[in-house]
């Protein structure tokens, strides 16, 4: 395990919290050892929800093992491991079926409990991750120097927020509706409804 996960993993339990972590192909031994332990155990709990949006349709189930055999002790506290199968169909790309593996230190016996943490997670991902990377196109960012890219973000946490306080809820659109308009951007963070959010 990489020295920096560990050292993050030892602050949160350090500082009283809980981890919940995705474990990727990447994380080859923890990752096989996962899906092992999974196929030979019974789940502690199973937790089923589908969902239809934006002419999406998703089938999330997630299911909560504690047969943690084969596992580095590196994982302080470690309690559970957790298998997420996403499925469902997008207009712009067909059927889909993805598997996910995390291990948490959270100590229930609810997947309903994990399942929301998973979701929670999604959603400031969509939010605010999703936003910065496709409308303002952060992954592709030409600044490398100095101190430019945490200048960059800076000033598109303060777009987001400002978008969000006005109750925008497309960034595009917004983005749109404020290009070049910066009087009217002076004015708005003049505001006392921007200045008191």
């Amino acid at each position: 395990m990489p020295f920096i996960v560990k050292k993050t993993v030892a602050l949160i339990i350090n500082s009283g919290n809980d981890y919940l972590i995705q474990v990727k192909a990447n994380q080859k031994h923890l990752f096989q050892q996962i899906k092992s332990n999974i196929s030979q155990a019974v789940p502690i709990d199973t937790y089923s929800q589908t969902q239809r949006s934006r002419g999406r349709q998703e089938a999330r189930h997630v299911e909560l093992y504690n047969c943690l055999e084969g596992i580095s002790k590196d994982w302080l506290n470690l309690e559970a491991l957790v298998y997420v199968r996403r499925s469902g169909y997008r207009k712009e790309g067909g059927y889909y079926c993805k598997e996910h593996f995390y291990i948490t230190s959270l100590s229930t016996k609810s997947a309903k409990l994990v399942a929301q943490g998973i979701r929670g997670h999604w959603l400031i991902e969509n939010r605010l991750h999703y936003v910065k990377d496709v409308h303002f196109k952060e992954d592709t960012c030409g600044f490398h120097v100095g101190q430019a890219v945490e200048n960059q973000t800076i000033l598109q946490n303060i777009a987001i927020n400002i978008y969000r306080s006005l109750g925008l809820t497309s960034m595009k659109k917004a983005t749109i509706r404020f290009a070049n308009k910066i009087k009217e951007l002076h004015e708005l963070l003049c505001s006392k409804h921007i200045a008191n959010s």
